[in-house]
């Protein structure tokens, strides 16, 4: 598998399933700003949290028309297996929510701060080991550092040094011992960001 950060905003997603992995993938693919679809003859989990669009029906090849990703969820595996097949055909990426192997992609356990996103993944192998590797990362801690870099590595870029002194000092605010600083101490780190870039 090759790992991308997929854009889903505004784009249409389309779950096949009503139970609780179709809503735990709609209720990622909201947060994300997708435009979810729910076809399923009835919903078997609470979906009243989520700002979706709910086709009660039967899944046809043609619910799939438009969609940028397909979400295979139900406890049928042969039919999972046919909106996998019906989604290549059509173009569209597909995930079979109970066989990764079948998959054109895997979501990760990821979590959020700021600019910086942390992701990980167990190709599908094992995903609760995927959500503790990633609760063990200060994501907190590291979206705050990275708001303080962005800020500085745009006025480093800017000045008028040569490439390779302005690659020096993007180097020297990320050390390990700035950024020991900075998860230990915010204001601290930001003085000697400041300092090093000469800001």
């Amino acid at each position: 598998m090759y790992p991308v950060m997929l854009n889903v905003k505004d784009r249409l997603c389309v779950i096949i399933g009503g139970g609780e992995a179709a809503r735990i993938k709609a209720a990622a693919l909201v947060k994300e700003g997708a435009a979810v679809k729910i076809i399923s003859p009835e919903l078997n989990a609470d979906f009243s949290e989520l700002n979706i669009e709910y086709a009660a029906k039967s899944y046809e090849k043609i619910d799939l028309n438009g969609a940028f990703i397909a979400v295979a969820a139900t406890d049928d595996e042969e039919l999972n297996r046919r909106i996998v097949s019906d989604a290549a055909k059509l173009g569209i990426l597909a995930l079979n929510a109970s066989d990764s192997t079948e998959s054109d992609f895997i979501p990760m356990a990821y979590t959020r701060s700021g600019d910086i996103t942390a992701a990980v993944s167990t190709n599908g192998a094992y995903p609760l080991l995927a959500q503790k590797i990633r609760s063990e990362v200060d994501i907190e801690a590291y979206g705050k550092i990275c708001g303080i870099l962005k800020k500085a590595r745009t006025e480093i870029l800017s000045k008028s040094i040569t490439k390779d002194a302005k690659k020096a000092l993007l180097g020297a605010l990320v050390t390990d011992e700035m950024l020991t600083l900075g998860k230990r101490d915010l204001q601290a780190f930001e003085r000697a960001v400041r300092r090093i870039a000469s800001i």
